[in-house]
């Protein structure tokens, strides 16, 4: 039989030697930690710049001499907007890009839009733009048509189409439904 001493001794000992040699699970945990994170990032970031249209039509525009804004919430697409702009030596006073939610700002101020939105909200920015744009405003949406608009012309076919719509046109198309019902 052991004396309860030395088997105490023996237990600090083996506690201090598993303390002083290197921790292979923490590194093993901020790796995975780091891998997933990026991961995650690639995931959400890197198939989105793939679907930006390379003739993103805010570009163009601003390329046309039209004064452009364009709204963006995620900071790397925001980065690559700007960084696209100076390449292109666009002017910054021809577009200017924006850190904002789009859904928060008055889009009363504007006469022509491009929108790259997913379909889900499509409905949504119908109302909006309906509530906040003039009869002479333009809408021209890239990848996802709205449900309820009639297009005023589109080009194109698959990923690569857009519609153009007329506030005006719109407003003409709700009155006369209006009008039929009464």
């Amino acid at each position: 039989m052991e004396d309860p001493i030395e088997a105490l001794l023996q237990e600090k000992n083996t506690i201090i030697r598993s303390q002083n040699e290197p921790n292979h699970r923490l590194t093993l945990l901020i790796t995975a930690s780091v891998a997933t994170v990026y991961g995650f990032w690639a995931m959400f970031v890197f198939p989105r710049l793939k679907t930006i249209p390379l003739k993103l039509k805010v570009f163009a525009a601003a390329s046309l001499g039209f004064q452009s804004t364009g709204f963006e919430v995620n900071p790397v697409l925001l980065t690559y907007a700007r960084f696209r702009a100076r390449w292109n030596r666009i002017p910054s006073h021809r577009v200017n890009f924006v850190n904002s939610n789009f859904w928060k700002v008055d889009l009363s101020q504007y006469d022509h839009l491009t929108v790259f939105l997913a379909p889900p909200v499509m409905e949504p920015l119908e109302v909006k733009l309906m509530t906040e744009l003039a009869d002479h405003a333009r809408v021209i949406v890239c990848r996802f048509p709205f449900p309820h608009w009639p297009p005023t012309c589109t080009e194109g076919k698959g990923l690569e189409q857009i519609w153009a719509y007329d506030v005006h046109t719109f407003r003409k198309k709700k009155q006369m439904s209006q009008e039929i019902k009464h």
